[in-house]
């Protein structure tokens, strides 16, 4: 398609765009999970990093007179249910009878620790030591990976604006809306991937993603999953949006291997740090 090549045209040219697409082999399709062919590539791990770089502030803000006793959590533990391996929502019928339009809940035992501790009142002395912790911890220990570590992402950006564009896509998402139409909701929006409308969700008092769905929203949510299998707009979505990333992954395997080794290896670094310096999770 004409639009995504020239929106990527200048990603092409800094990163070194190949054609090789035998180098790479393309994960099993799965529609409940939400794979897809661009998940590898992608850097969405920014929890864990950041949980890393907090823990190894600890001897710089001590020495700066500040107490920094960093609470256990574990950032791999969030909404694993109701998200995909790169933190994609998630939206199937059986998602929509236990959550509604709501994630799972955070299976991390420290969260509640980490969220007091994270949020705390500080001063603005110390505001001022944790900016420039944080910079000598990335300039000595835990450097910040290059913005073209992003490229990924950014592909991955341009191949759901381009599906979205397609016909077959649109004309599912209008299926997809008259199946909706009996629900009254006024400003029902173009694309499901935009529910709960804002009309919606002040109706139910939805003000995110966590938290306890109620009865109305489970009864509204699951006639919405119901109406993307039918109309069909759920499986031409993502038949659609394998393709583009496929071929987004064809043209830009060589960039995207080289990227692909420096996410893993500083994922690796992140996960040591965090063995190493965690301290024991709660009982």
């Amino acid at each position: 398609m004409r639009p995504i090549v020239g929106a990527l045209a200048a990603v092409c040219l800094l990163a070194g765009c190949a054609s090789s697409a035998d180098q790479v082999t393309l994960p099993p399709r799965d529609i409940d999970r939400w794979v897809l062919p661009l998940d590898r590539f992608m850097d969405s791990d920014d929890i864990s990093a950041n949980y890393a770089e907090t823990l190894l502030m600890g001897p710089c803000m001590n020495a700066a007179g500040f107490d920094w006793d960093v609470p256990y959590r574990d950032p791999y533990a969030a909404n694993r249910a109701t998200s995909s391996a790169v933190g994609i929502r998630i939206f199937t019928l059986e998602i929509a009878q236990e959550y509604g339009y709501h994630s799972a809940p955070n299976l991390d035992p420290g969260a509640a620790a980490w969220k007091a501790w994270a949020y705390r009142e500080i001063t603005l002395a110390e505001i001022d030591a944790i900016r420039e912790c944080t910079e000598q911890v990335r300039a000595e220990r835990l450097p910040l990976l290059p913005g073209s570590a992003q490229l990924g992402n950014s592909l991955a950006a341009a191949a759901y604006d381009a599906a979205e564009q397609e016909q077959t896509v649109q004309e599912a998402e209008r299926a997809w809306r008259d199946c909706m139409a009996p629900l009254g909701i006024p400003d029902l929006p173009a694309s499901a991937r935009d529910m709960p409308s804002p009309w919606l969700a002040n109706e139910l008092g939805y003000t995110g993603t966590l938290g306890e769905p109620t009865a109305d929203e489970i009864r509204y949510a699951v006639a919405d999953a119901i109406c993307r299998d039918d109309s069909g707009y759920l499986e031409t979505f993502y038949d659609v949006l394998w393709q583009k990333q496929a071929a987004l992954v064809g043209d830009n395997a060589d960039a995207l291997l080289r990227i692909e080794g420096m996410v893993t290896e500083h994922r690796e670094k992140v996960a040591q740090i965090i063995s190493e310096n965690a301290p024991p999770a709660p009982e």
